[in-house]
């Protein structure tokens, strides 16, 4: 199957992080991005609510022209995407904190991520499990501003932690407060999944080139909150 336009889905701006690698390693190809603001966070959600809200997401990118759904948000790929499978017709690609990597690394790991994410992992030696409830709502809330957040604004709780060698953004969002995150652990190397995510899609996946002229792969944004998230994106993301 040749594939010219991708869907990507998350609750809200986390998976502008996975679209700039997209968009990078495939700019002749359209996307459709659709930022669930409304709903977020996604981490307190039960498996019923994440896959009726992944579902709809998915079928109005579908609706839009996309020809294959990339769920940019670890909670989802880690609750709903195999049944999302068995009920799209398109290939569906998730994002996953790269745990076992790391561990096989060795040394001390720090997983960050939702609440539901963090649960999805087994306890292992070496690895510390920080569940963080409110982060992605409160990257939501500061998307124009987040050079401005600090340690104790992002933590809901005073937080005491030793030092790691690998700390894993569980989550999109997370990111996007890299510069702040690299404060609270400056010796640690931070990793996430979204470059095996892309990594993936290029074996699995064929293209049409789209560009034509001066035109040459567009972005269209859907969803109640898409004017800001675009805004975001071209002013914050895409230049970074």
């Amino acid at each position: 199957m040749f594939i010219k336009c991708v869907g990507v889905i998350d609750s809200g701006v986390g998976g502008l992080t996975v679209l700039k690698r997209l968009k990078r390693n495939f700019p002749q190809i359209d996307f459709i991005y659709y930022g669930d603001s409304l709903n977020v966070p996604y981490g307190n959600k039960s498996d019923r609510e994440l896959f009726a809200l992944s579902y709809r997401l998915s079928c109005d990118v579908l609706a839009a022209g996309a020809q294959c759904v990339v769920l940019a948000c670890s909670t989802l790929s880690l609750t709903v995407l195999s049944k999302l499978r068995q009920v799209l017709p398109v290939p569906v690609f998730g994002v996953f904190p790269p745990v076992e990597s790391a561990l096989i690394s060795g040394g001390r790991v720090l997983l960050m991520a939702t609440e539901r994410t963090c649960e999805k992992f087994s306890a292992s030696f070496g690895l510390t499990k920080l569940p963080l409830l409110f982060l992605a709502s409160i990257i939501e809330r500061n998307i124009f501003s987040l050079n401005k957040l600090c340690v104790n604004d992002i933590f809901e709780l005073p937080l005491t932690l030793p030092s790691f060698d690998t700390v894993i953004l569980g989550c999109t969002h997370y990111e996007l407060i890299l510069p702040v995150l690299k404060r609270k652990f400056p010796f640690s190397k931070f990793v996430n999944g979204a470059d095996n995510t892309v990594e993936y899609i290029k074996t699995r996946l064929r293209f049409i080139d789209n560009c034509s002229g001066e035109r040459c792969g567009k972005v269209v944004f859907l969803g109640q909150s898409a004017e800001k998230i675009r805004r975001f994106w071209e002013k914050v993301v895409f230049k970074t």
